[in-house]
């Protein structure tokens, strides 16, 4: 499918024989700009998905699609210029109050979740787009309001919270924290844990060594922020005795500073019989 341009000036016609075999009642069409429209067309083309063009003359190009792909569109069109498509639910939607300050993406799928199954997050504008291109690229499912104050409420299943947070940090330059057997960390009571902090090192190497001894665990691999959980039966083998493990953890927490030594006075000789 070659999309016919040369710099931003488009011939007249792009794939009329598509629009003229979609069936009037199935046909979507987007208006936008023709430096709009190479991007969104270019991306229809890598995405697989048939469409037909044509220049209005007023610096604007239509984008006909079939209504099946009105879904695949819209993600396009938000993630390559940061507008939706005109469907529906967002017509729908214009002008009822405060709600008519908000525009919607994929509202079905929102629909389509209970209010247990959301999780949702709110991110400013720039930030979401990048997000969401995360999401389409991982083929995870999403809904998503574009609000005028410049952010955007994204809403995924909390079946895919773990794999939006992943790729959030990634946007947002944030190493996600690895987490080593959360289960036993939850299943334990907060009274019977005793929870070492320590470096990335410290703790990875610590795994190992519970690891090889057969010693249940949990641990968080995060930097300088990482740290170990053993059941407090444990701590002795896992760590150290208790007043070891206290002079660790204070050692690590910068708290266990020595105290400097006072300097004995020199003693006296006893001069008492000396000529």
């Amino acid at each position: 499918m070659q999309i016919l341009s040369t710099g931003r000036t488009f011939s007249r016609v792009t794939n009329p024989d598509y629009y003229k075999e979609l069936p009037r009642n199935d046909r979507h069409i987007e208006s936008m700009t023709e430096a709009q429209a190479v991007s969104v067309m270019a991306a229809l083309s890598n995405a697989g998905i048939e469409f037909s063009a044509a220049a209005r003359g007023d610096d604007k190009v239509g984008i006909t699609v079939s209504k099946k792909d009105l879904v695949a569109l819209n993600d396009i069109m938000y993630s390559t210029i940061g507008k939706i498509a005109k469907t529906q639910a967002a017509k729908e939607n214009a002008g009822k109050g405060e709600k008519g300050k908000y525009q919607t993406i994929n509202p079905e799928y929102y629909a389509s979740l209970s209010k247990e199954q959301r999780h949702s997050r709110v991110e400013a504008t720039e930030v979401a787009r990048e997000i969401v291109k995360g999401l389409m690229a991982e083929k995870i499912p999403y809904s998503a309001v574009v609000r005028k104050n410049d952010t955007v409420a994204i809403t995924v299943s909390k079946d895919n919270a773990k794999a939006y947070k992943q790729i959030e940090n990634k946007v947002k330059g944030v190493r996600a924290a690895e987490y080593i057997n959360p289960e036993f960390y939850k299943a334990l009571p907060k009274e019977f844990r005793v929870t070492l902090p320590m470096t990335e090192e410290q703790a990875k190497a610590k795994v190992a060594e519970l690891d090889k001894k057969g010693i249940a665990h949990s641990a968080v691999i995060n930097g300088d922020k990482s740290a170990v959980t053993v059941s407090k039966k444990d701590q002795g083998r896992a760590f150290f005795s208790r007043s070891q493990l206290k002079r660790e953890v204070q050692r690590i927490s910068g708290q266990g500073k020595k105290q400097p030594q006072k300097q004995k006075s020199p003693k006296k000789k006893d001069t008492q019989g000396l000529g």
